[in-house]
């Protein structure tokens, strides 16, 4: 009974104690931020773990054979740093050349800059405001002012976590098992679009100005780039100053005659470059007006005193001979046959023929199929110089309806080594997916490369008549982010000894259609081809490019082709391009990499050879059967965004002052005995209590 007396007096003289004496509670928060959390693909090491899956490459472990061998140099990847803007002028896509409305160009001049419609946005803010509703703020003690905005968020406006606006850095694609399983978790599709404008016209170029010509008549126009408006037809659209286009069109005829051949303007190479001159800058139709030299009419006060003045020109003058007009030139002509195939053409070097009907074969030879313009600019002066290049084609009435292709190509004229990017670094919608074959370069000291224009990722292309063209130049360009599907049929015949030579030979044939053929694809191995990670990947950098990988059609991994008893084969009749690529940099300004690429052919199917009618007699190895081959692309998305998350709840700490027992304790500055103060209150209350009690 004494000691649960005792224990009572000791609580209430701590009570006594603790009203007696102000308590400072203080409030201690830890900073606000948000920490990033992903489970997508992370890299520590050599080990890649993407989502729940890891696949781990180890380093080879295996002794190294007696004979040894050099291990070639090459160079590792770009290194990507964490929580980076890699993208200080993203619009500067050639290499020691002015980009066109590109301002943050350092290679344009002041005279390149004055052409500009305007400024290609460069990089982007990012928001690092964090917002709450103000009604969840129960306790805020921060000495600064609150920051409400107007729809009574309550917004931190400096984020000490900048992980939170930059992607995180994934892994690139070394073997299938990875490809695998980024496509399983992330394949998608998605589309792209395209948008033009014109500028209005000026007293010199601007960029989207339509070019002007001046024909013999003294009439002026604008210079045609055919494009389709319809699903067929052909109209003209005015070529538009600085931009690189490319246009096609299908020209419709009911019938393949000899005054069809020869009349129809639109199938003559001659009318596209003759009877008419290009103006090199519309400051002409200011310095000329009637046939009369306006000598009191200067260039717009706009133009820098840099700017080379305009030459003086005899008067009178017309529109047609003078100095601001010039003749196209003819630089190369490219011929085929009806079925597509290059054959040399049958007219001197120099020179290109009017389209002629031939009666005998009911073929309407040397007729238009390509145009391309090539055009060299220089600032505010203006178009210095312009070539066009042909393609002419004989045609029959199986080659109907006809296909027309049409270019537009600028370049500065003090552009040097130019060098074309699909990005800077990220790729860009619609710009063309960089490849090529990786070889050993002596110059280099028996180094790898790359070289680009051995090789281009692209798709198979139909003719007219809808067979396949297996020629490099003949392909549909792979674009980043835009995916495609296309076919085209192979032609056979059994004019093969075996049954098993006619199958081997018919994949082939197939095979080179899909993969796409060249000088050096045809000397150098599947295995050797590359595709670059950035769309500014330099060559040498070999380690900032992918090799393509391969998925075989058969199950076993074997070659796609099996041989079968009898008149049939089992062909892998296509295959699908598929291209992984993620996200780097600031979310603001996402720059596109590409991880990895596969070839991933068709499941093998039974293919027959049938035939029917009088022709097919034994020995006649002339009937021949159409197979259709089919290819597509797909980009699939494997960005790994940083996810937002809250920080832990501030701890709470309650502290006593240093002289809370004071004056029990020696001083207000001095270290604390609790013993002595302790003692002295229970003797203290002991005393009270029995008096109390008594």
């Amino acid at each position: 009974m004494a000691a649960k007396g005792e224990q009572v007096l000791v609580l209430a003289c701590l009570l006594t104690i603790f009203l007696n004496h102000s308590i400072f509670v203080s409030c201690q928060t830890s900073p606000l931020s948000i920490e990033t959390t992903t489970n997508d693909v992370t890299t520590t090491g050599a080990q890649t773990t993407v989502e729940e899956t890891t696949v781990t490459t180890e380093a080879a472990t295996t002794q190294a054979p007696t004979t040894t061998t050099t291990q070639l140099p090459t160079l590792p990847p770009t290194v990507v740093a964490s929580v980076t803007d890699i993208a200080p002028c993203p619009c500067d896509l050639t290499g020691n050349a002015c980009d066109v409305n590109c301002c943050c160009d350092l290679d344009c001049t002041s005279a390149d800059r004055e052409v500009f419609s305007g400024c290609v946005e460069s990089s982007g803010n990012v928001d690092d405001r964090i917002c709450v509703q103000k009604e969840i703020l129960l306790l805020e003690n921060a000495p600064f002012p609150k920051n409400y905005t107007q729809d009574g968020l309550f917004c931190i406006y400096f984020d000490n976590y900048d992980k939170r606006n930059y992607y995180n850095i994934p892994s690139l694609i070394t073997d299938t098992t990875i490809f695998e399983n980024y496509v399983s978790k992330y394949a998608g599709y998605n589309y792209a679009t395209q948008q033009t404008g014109q500028s209005a016209i000026n007293n010199f170029y601007k960029v989207g100005d339509p070019v002007y010509i001046v024909y013999q008549s003294l009439t002026t126009g604008f210079l045609g780039l055919p494009s389709s408006l319809t699903s067929t037809g052909c109209s003209n659209s005015p070529l538009a100053y600085l931009k690189d286009e490319t246009s096609s069109c299908v020209r419709q005829f009911t019938t393949l005659d000899q005054t069809t051949c020869e009349s129809t303007t639109s199938l003559s190479a001659l009318s596209y470059y003759t009877g008419f001159r290009l103006v090199t800058t519309p400051y002409l139709f200011t310095y000329i007006v009637n046939g009369t030299v306006i000598t009191t009419t200067t260039q717009p006060t706009t133009v820098t005193t840099t700017t080379p003045s305009p030459p003086v020109a005899p008067s009178p003058i017309d529109l047609y001979n003078n100095t601001y007009t010039i003749d196209i030139g003819l630089s190369t002509v490219q011929c085929r046959d009806s079925a597509g195939n290059n054959i040399t053409c049958p007219f001197p070097t120099g020179s290109v023929p009017a389209p002629t009907y031939n009666t005998g074969t009911s073929t309407c030879q040397n007729v238009v199929t390509q145009v391309k313009y090539e055009m060299t600019y220089d600032g505010t002066n203006g178009i210095s110089t312009a070539d066009v290049r042909f393609v002419l084609q004989d045609i029959t009435t199986t080659n109907l309806p006809l296909f027309q292709t049409f270019t537009s190509k600028f370049t500065g004229v003090n552009d040097v080594n130019v060098t074309e990017r699909s990005g800077n670094p990220g790729y860009i919608v619609g710009k063309p997916v960089r490849a090529g074959i990786r070889y050993i370069n002596e110059s280099f000291g028996n180094r790898n490369i790359i070289v680009e224009n051995g090789y281009d990722l692209s798709l198979v292309k139909s003719s007219a008549t809808g067979t396949c063209l297996t020629d490099a130049g003949n392909r549909v360009q792979v674009n980043f982010g835009q995916e495609m599907r296309s076919g085209c049929l192979i032609r056979f015949n059994l004019g093969m000894t075996t049954m098993a030579d006619y199958c081997t030979a018919m994949q082939q044939i197939i095979n080179v259609a899909l993969e796409g053929s060249d000088d050096y694809v045809n000397t150098e191995p599947i295995k050797n081809r590359y595709v670059a990670t950035f769309g500014n990947s330099e060559p040498e950098q070999t380690g900032d490019w992918v090799p393509i990988l391969q998925f075989p059609a058969g199950t076993t991994g074997a070659s796609p082709v099996q041989n079968l008893d009898g008149p049939s084969c089992q062909l892998s009749m296509g295959m699908h391009i598929q291209v992984v690529y993620s996200s780097l940099g600031s979310k603001a300004n996402p720059q596109a990499k590409i991880l990895g690429v596969a070839f991933i052919y068709e499941k093998l199917q039974t293919i027959t050879y049938t035939c029917s009618g009088s022709s097919c007699q034994p020995g006649n190895a002339n009937v021949d059967q159409s197979f259709e081959i089919s290819q597509s692309v797909s980009f699939v998305d494997v960005s790994a965004p940083a996810t937002g998350a809250v920080g832990d709840a501030p701890i709470f700490i309650a502290k006593i002052p240093n002289d809370f027992f004071y004056p029990f304790g020696t001083g207000a500055g001095s270290s604390i005995r609790l013993a002595g103060p302790y003692l002295f209150c229970i003797a203290l209350l002991t005393i009270i209590a029995n008096a109390v009690f008594v």
